[in-house]
């Protein structure tokens, strides 16, 4: 039988809650690209457009759809490495106004992509973000 001291075992989790909360710290700023499928209110949804792409940079999140010639502007509350907030700030939509808020918590992550729950006045959202730069 092996015994594992406390401390050890508080070292080893200390270590990998550490390295967890440094990955997602990478991405606070960058180029990302939405998943292929999301799921909705429970319902599964597939991307229709695969040009979609978000930049992050000096504190606001860009949300652009060239297919659509359309771009959607927040800015980004960070709470913590895991959990931010999307305050809509600018371009059309019929679905947010500006200041609208969206709640949005990193579930999972990795080097390069990090899955996440969002919460906003039309519902649960939950997707994945690929960082590309």
């Amino acid at each position: 039988m092996i015994k594992i001291s406390p401390p050890f075992l508080l070292s080893v989790l200390l270590i990998i809650c550490g390295c967890e909360s440094d990955s997602c710290n990478n991405f606070q700023e960058g180029k990302f690209k939405f998943a292929s499928v999301y799921r909705f209110n429970d319902s599964t949804y597939y991307a229709d457009s695969n040009d979609a792409y978000v930049t992050r940079e000096n504190g606001y999140q860009v949300e652009h759809y060239p297919s659509l010639n359309t771009e959607y502007k927040f800015l980004i509350k960070w709470k913590s490495s895991s959990e931010y907030y999307l305050i809509k700030d600018s371009g059309e939509s019929s679905s947010f106004n500006n200041g609208d808020t969206i709640s949005v918590e990193i579930t999972d992550c990795d080097y390069n992509s990090y899955s996440y729950t969002s919460t906003s006045k039309h519902g649960v959202t939950e997707g994945q973000l690929i960082k590309i730069k």
